[in-house]
């Protein structure tokens, strides 16, 4: 039984509060059910056991901050690796350099052609200019580079094609080896969290996606300020928000999920999923005194 004036818990055959001395008031239920305020000191008291948990979690958690900030490093780096790969994949099956090589090169071969042809049939027409000056030479190069350009243009371009292919399972083994090192350092860093999470007495009672520490300390004030009794219910609260953060596009630095927690976290989640390590622990436990 708790004193109306203070608060304080007293036995239930208590007829004095022990720390005030005023009379306790039985409860006016027949069947001796708590009063509101009886309930209402239960409830702050079982938000007040919640959350010295998740307190106590988020310290626990906190040091695992460098192993989530390399566990994103790595995440990324790999995210990066793939759209590289995935772009030289593209490259290697694309016949685009040899087509454009392969025209240039007929191009220029039918320049040098015609233009053979043309002096053929027009040599009794062609003066040969005895003295020629720096801007006749200027010229013949010009018409020569002109002349030849499509032709070494398309030449380079074949080239190019032929080296990339013979040169493409070199580059795949460098995209695998550095993908491997990444994910490697990535699962090292997501294992450590995970081994960290599990050292913590009763950690089964708060699913492994959502032990971050920032996402423990929203959900801390969210029981603190009396918006959930439980876990589950702080949880529910926090999901709420993200919704609204999300879907109804709300914008209100007063709401428990900031958009720094809930970028965080879902980014968190996406990582521990994209390189595979995920929770076995399906349900969210509520937390009870």
């Amino acid at each position: 039984m708790y004193c109306s004036h203070c608060g304080t818990e007293n036995e239930n055959t208590a007829k004095y509060c022990r720390n005030c001395g005023n009379a306790l008031n039985a409860s006016s239920y027949p069947d001796g059910a708590p009063s509101a305020f009886e309930q209402e000191i239960a409830a702050s008291k079982g938000r007040q056991s919640v959350a010295q948990f998740l307190r106590a979690f988020q310290a626990h958690v906190a040091p695992q901050a460098k192993n989530y900030n390399d566990l994103g490093i790595h995440c990324a780096q790999m995210e990066t690796l793939e759209r590289q790969r995935a772009d030289f994949e593209r490259r290697m099956k694309s016949p685009a350099l040899l087509v454009v090589g392969c025209v240039l090169t007929a191009l220029g071969i039918g320049l040098i052609v015609s233009f053979v042809s043309y002096m053929q049939e027009h040599a009794s027409e062609v003066s040969i200019i005895e003295n020629p000056t720096f801007a006749d030479y200027v010229d013949n190069i010009v018409a020569l580079l002109f002349l030849g350009s499509p032709l070494i243009i398309g030449a380079i371009l074949i080239a190019i094609f032929f080296i990339q292919k013979t040169r493409a399972p070199k580059n795949r083994e460098k995209f695998d080896s550095q993908y491997a090192q990444a994910k490697a350092a990535a699962q090292t860093a997501a294992k450590e969290i995970r081994r960290n999470y599990e050292t913590f007495p009763n950690h089964q009672l708060i699913a492994f996606k959502y032990a971050n520490p920032w996402l423990l300390d929203a959900l801390a004030h969210i029981v603190a300020d009396g918006k959930a009794n439980t876990l589950t219910q702080a949880i529910q609260y926090f999901e709420n928000e993200c919704y609204q953060q999300e879907m109804k596009g709300i914008a209100n630095a007063n709401l428990y999920a900031t958009q720094e927690t809930l970028e965080r976290t879902k980014s968190i989640q996406r990582q521990l999923a994209y390189i595979g390590v995920t929770s076995t622990i399906g349900a969210i436990g509520a937390w009870r005194k």
